[in-house]
């Protein structure tokens, strides 16, 4: 069963996309648990209501509402808008994380986003030759309908 708590070796799959956790994962995961919880004196088998209650407002109100917005927007937009909104949503991330919450980034985050922006600035930034800017001008300097003289 999916939600059961044995610990078979049956993979799952979720509908029409990659394949989910198997229950093996899952397992060794929950093993992990218990045997990294258990002697740090961190593990709490009993939920606290504090805990569920930021996880409820963090599911309805960031993801859930956050998600059906973009979902709601995006189409309305061109596709080129779109990409860059979804491709600097995880830089945004970050930059509000240092400014909102005072976070440190790590490095590797900090390479992610200077790849992102690297990335962005690559394909929208265009290198033109001087051969093409001429072109594009009207004089082609080595296509000429007009004879030499």
């Amino acid at each position: 069963m999916e939600g059961s708590s044995s610990c078979s070796a049956v993979p799952t799959r979720t509908s029409g996309g990659p394949p989910a956790l198997s229950s093996t994962q899952r397992c060794q995961r929950r093993w992990i648990s218990l045997l990294v919880g258990i002697p740090l004196g961190e593990l709490e088998l009993v939920p606290t209501w504090p805990a569920h209650g930021y996880l409820l407002i963090l599911a309805l109100g960031i993801q859930v509402c956050g998600w059906l917005l973009i979902s709601i927007s995006l189409p309305r937009l061109p596709a080129a808008i779109t990409s860059v909104v979804l491709t600097i949503q995880p830089v945004a991330s970050v930059l509000l994380g240092i400014w909102i919450l005072s976070e440190a980034p790590s490095s590797l985050q900090l390479v992610g986003v200077a790849f992102i922006i690297a990335g962005l600035l690559l394909v929208t930034v265009r290198i033109r030759s001087p051969r093409n800017r001429q072109s594009q001008l009207g004089s082609d300097p080595i296509r000429s309908d007009r004879p030499a003289g």
